[in-house]
């Protein structure tokens, strides 16, 4: 995927639960076709219940929904009946939608091939686009091995709705092993310890 229309942020949650910043986004009139990326498909399934309580259209595919629950949401989020769709990695496989203006990543990837698939979702055809990854404080060196193998430095999000950020300890070796990229099972290049040459 060509990556270079889209712009992609860090925004930091600094204790601040997740869905309420993905609320304070969902909100703002820019965000009118947003895709949100999970690792599980109970996560995923439990955030749409949370967001349609909150009052916002949404649909997700998951391993839990059979083909035509998938079709069915692809198709509402195509033909922008819901704003949001949730989508895990593997089922979000192979996925053509315009005019994505958001992929959001609720929770970080398990590896950098992961990460590029997902915010290839958007920015296409020429258009721009945003990716936005939500980070938690022991989440730091993940978010550095995107930029190490990316090549760049995202930008951390000055968001009015965050919290200021606040000085954190240093992330030990132990607290990293257990991060958000450990334990995957799948192909891909895992975030981890800085790759050699």
């Amino acid at each position: 995927d060509n990556l270079s229309t889209v712009h992609q942020d860090v925004v930091k949650t600094n204790g601040k639960p997740k869905i309420e910043v993905l609320h304070d986004l969902l909100i703002k009139q820019e965000f009118k076709k947003v895709l949100v990326f999970g690792r599980t498909k109970f996560g995923m399934e439990k955030l749409a219940r949370d967001l349609e309580q909150r009052g916002f259209k949404v649909a997700a595919i998951h391993g839990n929904k059979n083909q035509s629950q998938r079709q069915r949401a692809l198709t509402e989020f195509k033909n922008n009946f819901v704003q949001v769709l949730l989508a895990t990695d593997i089922a979000s496989r192979g996925l053509d939608i315009n005019d994505v203006t958001h992929v959001i990543n609720y929770d970080l990837p398990e590896s950098y091939e992961d990460y590029i698939h997902r915010i290839g979702r958007t920015g296409r055809a020429g258009k721009s686009g945003h990716a936005i990854a939500f980070a938690r404080p022991n989440e730091r060196h993940d978010v550095a091995a995107i930029e190490r193998l990316m090549r760049l430095t995202l930008p951390v999000s000055a968001l009015p709705v965050l919290p200021p950020a606040m000085p954190g300890e240093p992330v030990t070796a132990r607290e990293f092993s257990r991060g958000s990229f450990g334990g995957h099972s799948g192909g891909g290049r895992k975030f981890g310890p800085r790759p050699g040459g």
